[in-house]
Order: C-alpha cells, then sequence, then structure tokens
C-alpha cells in the first residue's frame, strides 16, 4: 500500500518543510506563488527570456535562503514577492548598465538551459554547488567543451577542472539521490 504525503496549502508551512529540505514541499510552494511572480517580474522586465532566467533564478534564491524566513517579519507571500522584486529590478539594472554589444551575466548557468518541468528538483541540486562546479558542468554538458577546453575557460589547470566537474556531478547526484529522483 503506498502512503501519499499530503501537503498543506499554507505556504508558511510549505516554507517550514522546505526549509527542512523537502523538495515537493517546495514544488508545492512553487505552484503556489509562480502565478504570482512570472506576472511581476514580466511587468519589470518585459522581455520574456530574461523573465524565466529571472523567475528560475529568483527559486533557487528562495530556495538557498530558506531558513531566513521570519514569520515576524513577514507573511511568506510578501517575502517571496520582495525576492522576486529585488531580482527583477536588480537583472532590469544589470541589463541597462551594460554595453549594447554585452551580455548579462548569467547567475546560474545550468539552470537557464533546463526546461520548466526539469528545473524545480533541479534547484536544491544546483544550490549545492560552487560556481567553478557550476560552470565546469555548463561548460561540458552544454557548450560541449573538453576537460583542456574547460579548464582555459575557467583559468585553471586541468586537473582542477576535471576535479570540479566530477564534484560538481557528484553533488548533483547525491542530491538526486536524497531526493528521490534518480
Amino acid at each position: 500500500m503506498t502512503h501519499t504525503k499530503r501537503y498543506p496549502q499554507d505556504l508558511r508551512q510549505l516554507l517550514e518543510l522546505a526549509s527542512d529540505g523537502d523538495t515537493l514541499a517546495f514544488e508545492h510552494l512553487y505552484a503556489q506563488t509562480a502565478g504570482h511572480i512570472y506576472p511581476l517580474v514580466r511587468r519589470i522586465l518585459k522581455n520574456s527570456a530574461d523573465c524565466m532566467q529571472t523567475v528560475q533564478d529568483i527559486y533557487v534564491r528562495i530556495w538557498v535562503h530558506l531558513t531566513e524566513y521570519d514569520p515576524a517579519q513577514s507573511t511568506p507571500q510578501t517575502w517571496i514577492m520582495a525576492i522576486a522584486h529585488r531580482m527583477a529590478v536588480d537583472r532590469l539594472r544589470t541589463s541597462q548598465a551594460m554595453p549594447i554589444n554585452g551580455t548579462a551575466e548569467r547567475a546560474h548557468p545550468v539552470v537557464s538551459h533546463l526546461s520548466e518541468r526539469t528545473v524545480y528538483p533541479a534547484i536544491p541540486a544546483l544550490a549545492d554547488l560552487t560556481t567553478i562546479q557550476s560552470e565546469a558542468i555548463y561548460l561540458a554538458y552544454f557548450e560541449g567543451r573538453t576537460t583542456a577546453e574547460i579548464a582555459a575557460a575557467l583559468g585553471v589547470d586541468q586537473e582542477l577542472a576535471n576535479l570540479n566537474l566530477r564534484e560538481g556531478l557528484l553533488r548533483v547526484t547525491a542530491r538526486f539521490k536524497r531526493s528521490g529522483l534518480s
């Protein structure tokens, strides 16, 4: 007999469960809040590609900072919308400050290449990566670069590039296994 865990509709309870590492609670949190976040970010950024990337980055930030939510300071919806607003405005300022032929730095290189269906379970796993690990994974799997090319792009020796690629993949795999996603 299979027992399915029932998740509360209350955002405060979902935040609490998610802060304990419950990825399904985080998916429920996303399902309840994305309909408010996307329109807010879209109004600020206007560009749908920037909007989708920013929304994904917002949920990465929320996941990483779940334990910082203080119910005495605000409601969960207010806390989440404040994060979304700040990040959308920051993205807008960054894009306006860039030269015409420049490109904005990706907040998380791997997230931008994941489909909407795969990004939710990937968010906690990606939050575990260091910057160099996520860049190495991006360069290897989304640009098809060799270890030597990755090392050159990251400005490190080939052994360190290989180590970061391997450690990053091990972290992602371990997180997926703990979440029952592999």
